[in-house]
């Protein structure tokens, strides 16, 4: 069952006493109760996504509410009910009957419970804002057993800390209230695949260009073993994706990226051309297969600031294994005073050490670990807590006055600490 409970195949050594499996809703303040009087703590599972295992925790109870998949559509409302165990991809297909969306992870199985509570990186996430700007109401049960249904207007202090805590939250959801939007008129891709060779040239004019390409532009890097044609040689590519009323505007939004002064060098170049969720869901999805052992973890950077893709080289160079990759993710920085949300730059560095065995566990948390140092000082030493493993590697998951109200809400809400938080107390962000 625990096995079962992360979907990583590199699964924490941690073990929880009892785990319950929920249901039904109603069975999620029971399991509370059962907690409270045996004098365990809480580990809540909702998708499984979590790369460090974070509901897993020795001698607890784990709360599983991977059963508890309804939706509801309230499109007059423009409104989605989703339950705590719904993923990204069964919310894409309800919403798409109706030609709506959300802003849901680019990883289709990713469940959308804790996606959001940790933010949520999306679709057109750059325009609209991280997932968490799009919670509109949340059903909780607290510590207590009490069950609360948070808006703006009621409750708004656990609805602000639902806005990015991630797994410092204090409660364990039931439903979540989504805004939906509708789908725009066109969804565009353009791709562009370069030899490892021109990372000197390309890196720089891509963090440039990145900084003053519109919002309705996700120009994402990847590097990779992309069979083009050298499946075992690293490639970089640019994989972008517009929202656009029409494929005019989306052409004249992805065109800069075709500007590089390497691309007579690209060994793919692929302009502007129709796509969908379901195919930029495809294309992302081939890195995060199930049954690998995946270490990850992430930092904010400020993509212009010097020597950051000089001391960045060896990352790219090295990639340990076939799956191993780099992921750049461009981003709008954005602040609600509503959201625990708050910690950014305008780019996430995110570094994936992929493979099978378990023998080569530790030659890989080293390569890991050293590409983590050789970022972190161009770094906020903060990042995305959805892409973090705070077990092996604590760092700022938000500003240090929302990691500071979190805590007293926490105090206030969960005086017994029956809920698990984050596994070590969070470090102050620093100012790149």
């Amino acid at each position: 069952m625990c096995e079962d409970a992360v979907w990583n195949s590199f699964k924490p050594r941690r073990r929880p006493a009892v785990a319950v499996v929920a249901g039904s809703v109603g069975d999620v303040p029971r399991a509370i109760e059962l907690a409270r009087s045996e004098g365990l703590s809480i580990g809540v599972r909702a998708g499984g996504h979590s790369w460090s295992g974070n509901a897993v925790r020795d001698g607890g109870l784990l709360l599983d509410l991977s059963r508890l998949t309804a939706i509801e559509l309230d499109l007059d409302a423009n409104v989605a009910i989703v339950e705590a165990g719904v993923r990204g991809n069964a919310l894409t297909a309800a919403l798409a009957a109706h030609g709506r969306y959300f802003p849901s992870g680019h990883c289709p199985t990713v469940g959308l419970c804790g996606f959001t509570l940790g933010g949520g990186f999306g679709f057109n996430s750059r325009v609209i804002g991280p997932a968490a700007f799009s919670l509109r109401a949340i059903d909780v049960v607290l510590a207590d057993g009490s069950i609360v249904h948070a808006t703006d207007e009621e409750h708004s202090e656990i609805l602000w800390a639902a806005r990015g805590s991630g797994p410092g939250f204090f409660a364990a959801v039931t439903r979540m209230h989504l805004d939906i939007r509708p789908l725009p008129g066109v969804v565009a891709a353009s791709v562009q695949i370069y030899p490892l060779e021109v990372y000197d040239d390309l890196l720089p004019w891509y963090a440039q260009a990145v900084a003053t390409i519109s919002p309705k532009v996700n120009p994402v890097m990847i590097a990779a073993h992309i069979p083009a044609p050298d499946p075992e040689e690293t490639r970089l590519m640019v994989a972008s994706y517009a929202f656009a009323d029409d494929m005019g505007e989306a052409t004249g939004l992805l065109d800069p990226l075709a500007t590089a002064p390497c691309i007579d060098r690209a060994v793919v170049n692929a302009p502007p051309h129709p796509s969908s969720i379901d195919a930029q869901y495809a294309l992302l999805d081939q890195l995060y297969p199930a049954g690998h052992r995946y270490l990850t973890d992430n930092l904010w950077v400020q993509p212009l600031a010097d020597r950051l893709w000089h001391d960045a080289k060896p990352i790219f160079e090295t990639l340990p294994s076939q799956r191993s990759h780099v992921v750049l993710a461009p981003w709008v920085p954005q602040q609600r005073a509503n959201a625990a949300f708050g910690l950014q730059t305008a780019m996430s560095f995110h570094v994936y050490a992929v493979y099978d065995e378990p023998a080569d566990d530790d030659a890989m948390l080293r390569w890991h670990a050293d590409a983590l140092a050789r970022i972190e000082p161009h770094s906020v030493r903060g990042g995305k807590v959805n892409d973090s493993n705070l077990f092996v590697r604590p760092m700022a998951v938000m500003r240090s006055d929302a990691a500071v109200r979190l805590e007293d809400l926490r105090r206030r809400y969960d005086p017994d600490g029956r809920f698990d938080s984050y596994p070590t107390p969070l470090p102050s962000a620093r100012d790149a």
